[in-house]
């Protein structure tokens, strides 16, 4: 007999109905619901967060996206840019001598458009470290900018007229703060900043001009990436796309590791999504054995069985993922009415559209997972009315297990797009997987020959986990797998914001000084002493540029993709040191400066040794000022570069210098209070420049704060999914145990025997799945931390101790109601319940 759809889809709507009511759907729209709200508050909440702390990222830049190039870009990179509907401005930097007073001043101009700088602020002063006054444009045309340094040596009035090229210019303000301050490090020419209207009337840019472009874009995220990634495969070798995450190493390493630890946060929480849709399937599939039998029976075939709990499923599905979503936007907006202020302020609207892909994600989750429970009632007999021992055969494990792989790989790559990421999950989780299930077996066999205690409970729990192996290794990786999810990301959540932290610490300089001069010394040293001012020490610095290696020259010793990295095209600052610095860390070779012999030795940072190809052994060639200069490479340094130290490409041996004038570099600490102390420090030193980076120093930890209030909210909502996945195994658990209770009260075992040997079983898999969590969480750290977030890898010891104690206590109380359940009722009950259930 053939049944119209029509009458399938009513059969399904009161099968979905009475499942509901009756609470067998119950874990899996829970399952649903909570991938659903989970995903879509991360999504939600993570998109809002991203968007506030990447546009306060821009503020440093300037920008969204720079462009810096030797000469003009190529105009139809501009008509691009207005197709795309982005912002522009334009900035021509070059060095110049500006004059006033009788007294000259070499300095680096910036000739800037008037809607310079797209983010980010400007502050100038009337006089130097006075009240700062914000500008939101470029000076106005025949106005100039400079910075203190310039203001001290030329003794620059108000209103003052300085000369630069054949143009005069009317002083308008002290430079204070600009976007891309922090770059100025090492630089050795003090700031100013003109109209770029003006720069015709200088006369100073001529044939052969040593001009720096550059072309600030800002707009849509989405148009930026756009954009970026066309103009990547045109760039010639002397042009280059900077973003924030190369103005600021701190801030765009925060907001890249964020980015990794959510995407990994994401697929732990699917494949937990995932597992707990496939365990409340398989208990749901198990129930409806007998209603499968009875539909064949009256005469359905199994096309039409499976096609009414498809119509279930689909069912399931639009009620879990419009619960989940309202839940989901309900949850991201308390908490952002209550905690936004912890984040960010001005968080942007939330964007919806975002909800698409866990829409997608949760419909191929619940879909993928349930597929092998879907075809086991699909193949119920109608034999099994009559004879209700009678089971399905299920799919060839080999099959269900590629389905499941197949589908959280699917997922994950809609989600992540990082191939390296996922694949260390999946091969990760796969070995996990193999290691618990041979950890498991041999632990098993050791209990099976320990089950000697005189508590009679005791024994038999160790007994029955022996003799129900394949439902406890089913237990003990379900319990396992989620421990180690729970687990490795509330500990990489630590040690990123610990990471932060040092990186970001009180005690951070917010101040540097360039440009002291050897005679200056003793004075500084003692200026901040009397000031009580943390000072972080000095260091020489000479300027060299790289001309050869080994004796040929730079052009013909290195590969065309070498020539193009930034020590190649300018001067390198080397300082000489005896103590490897702060931060720094041998790579290879030795740090001992050798005595033994008369030639310069120097040591090189280890990204420039790889981009150049040099090795230990290998002698570079630099042009210092106009004398040539020698040195063979003695040890390769990897350098921390998220801290606000002085931080040099090349470091040599002290005295290998001594015939070149060198000037020193400092930093300092100042707090708000003493900001005047640099009036009085710039007037004493002129010749001295002070960068202050107290207020970019400040954004970046804004920046830091966001991101790590986002990591926190991921790590919650992974731990959600992780109690659902849980409460989901112990359901599993439970169902098992209504046959097994039943035939102990009737051979006469008290309830009180029952519940303590209950109670011991899940006291055994809660310190077995503990345990294999830890062992799997310390390995796979070790990768992640090594290869994906490059942090310092230790064992956790405190875990070892925490994670069993808490997870035994956890499991005693959530079995708690599930033991009774299953030891209260009489054994003729019991024995009904655990038929429903099989």
């Amino acid at each position: 007999m053939k049944v119209g759809n029509g009458l399938l889809f009513n059969i399904a709507l009161r099968i979905f109905k009475r499942d509901w009511h009756r609470g067998d759907l119950l874990v899996l729209l829970f399952a649903m619901c909570i991938s659903m709200a989970s995903i879509s508050v991360i999504y939600l909440i993570i998109d809002r967060i991203e968007s506030a702390t990447e546009r306060e990222a821009a503020d440093i830049l300037g920008a969204d996206l720079v462009i810096s190039s030797p000469q003009e870009i190529n105009p139809q990179w501009l008509s691009l840019a207005q197709e795309l509907n982005l912002e522009q401005a334009l900035s021509v930097e070059f060095s110049s001598v500006l004059f006033a007073n009788d007294k000259l001043q070499l300095s680096s101009i910036k000739a800037v458009s008037d809607n310079y700088p797209l983010k980010g602020r400007v502050e100038i002063a009337d006089t130097p470290y006075a009240q700062n006054r914000l500008m939101n444009r470029a000076p106005d045309s025949g106005k100039i900018w400079v910075e203190p340094r310039i203001f001290n040596m030329l003794e620059i009035q108000s209103n003052q007229a300085i000369e630069l090229g054949y143009a005069n210019f009317q002083f308008a303000g002290v430079l204070m703060l600009k976007p891309g301050q922090g770059n100025t490090l090492f630089n050795v020419s003090p700031s100013a900043i003109i109209n770029v209207k003006d720069l015709p009337t200088t006369q100073v840019i001529q044939p052969g001009s040593r001009i720096y472009y550059q072309y600030l874009f800002a707009g849509e995220p989405s148009d930026i990436q756009s954009f970026a990634a066309k103009l990547k495969l045109q760039i010639t070798t002397s042009q280059r796309l900077r973003t924030v995450y190369d103005e600021s190493p701190v801030a765009g390493s925060a907001i890249t590791r964020s980015k990794q630890y959510i995407g990994l946060s994401s697929l732990l929480t699917m494949i937990l999504l995932g597992v707990t849709i496939a365990m409340s399937a398989n208990r749901y599939a198990r129930r409806q054995f007998d209603t499968s039998a009875l539909m064949r029976s009256f005469g359905m075939t199994n096309t039409e069985v499976l096609k009414i709990f498809a119509l279930v499923l689909i069912f399931v599905c639009v009620s879990g993922v419009l619960v989940g979503s309202l839940l989901g936007i309900i949850i991201q907006e308390v908490i952002v009415f209550f905690f936004a202020e912890q984040f960010v302020d001005n968080l942007p609207a939330a964007n919806y559209a975002v909800l698409a892909l866990p829409l997608v994600a949760s419909i191929i989750l619940l879909f993928g997972f349930s597929f092998p429970s879907l075809i086991q009632i699909k193949a119920v007999s109608p034999m099994r009315v009559l004879r209700r021992q009678l089971t399905p055969m299920g799919l060839n494990g080999l099959l269900v297990y590629s389905i499941a792989v197949a589908t959280i790989t699917f997922v994950m790559w809609l989600q992540a797009g990082n191939i390296k990421l996922i694949l260390t999950v999946i091969l990760g989780l796969a070995g996990v997987t193999v290691i618990f299930t041979l950890f498991a077996v041999t632990i098993l066999k050791i209990l099976k020959k320990m089950a000697k205690s005189n508590s009679a409970a005791v024994n038999f729990s160790l007994r029955q986990l022996e003799a129900n192996k394949n439902i406890t290794l089913l237990h003990l990786l379900a319990f396992s797998i989620t421990l180690f999810v729970i687990a490795l990301i509330v500990l990489i959540k630590s040690e990123l914001l610990t990471k932060w932290q040092q990186s970001l610490g009180n005690d951070l300089p917010n101040h540097f000084m360039v440009n002291i001069k050897p005679d200056e010394v003793p004075q500084l040293q003692n200026f901040f002493e009397q000031n009580h001012l943390t000072f972080s020490g000095l260091y020489p610095m000479i300027r060299g540029r790289i001309v050869g290696i080994n004796g040929e020259d730079i052009k013909t010793a290195v590969s065309e993709e070498g020539q193009q990295h930034n020590s190649l095209r300018r001067e390198l600052n080397i300082t000489w040191s005896e103590s490897l610095p702060k931060g720094n860390e041998i790579v290879d070779g030795n740090w001992q400066w050798q005595d033994a012999t008369t030639d310069n030795q120097i040591s090189i940072e280890e990204k420039t040794a790889k981009a150049l190809e040099l090795k230990i052994g290998d002698t570079l060639n630099f042009i210092i000022g106009s004398q040539a200069w020698n040195a063979q490479i003695t040890s390769i340094r990897s350098i921390d570069w998220e801290t606000f130290t002085p931080n040099f490409y090349i470091i040599t041996k002290p005295g290998n210098l001594e015939q070149f004038s060198a000037t020193y570099i400092s930093s300092f600490r100042l707090p708000k209070l003493q900001k005047p102390l640099l009036a009085e420090l710039v007037k004493t030193y002129p010749s001295i420049t002070i960068v202050e980076l107290d207020l970019i120093l400040e954004e970046v930890q804004s920046i830091i704060h966001k991101v790590s209030g986002a990591v926190q909210l991921i790590m919650i909502f992974v731990v959600t999914a992780g109690m659902g996945l849980l409460w989901a195994a112990l359901e599993h658990t439970f169902e098992a145990k209504y046959r097994h209770s039943a035939i102990l009260r009737t051979l006469g075992a008290s309830k009180s025997f029952i519940v303590r040997s209950f109670r011991f079983e899940y006291l055994w898999l809660a310190l077995l799945s503990s345990v294999m969590a830890i062992a799997a969480v310390e390995t796979i750290s070790y990768f992640l931390y090594q290869q994906v977030f490059e942090i310092p890898f230790e064992i956790h010891w405190e875990l070892w101790a925490i994670l069993p104690a808490a997870t035994i206590i956890l499991m005693l109380l959530a079995s708690w109601r599930g033991v009774k359940r299953v030891t209260s009722p009489s054994p003729m009950v019991l024995l009904r319940q655990g038929d429903n259930a099989s």
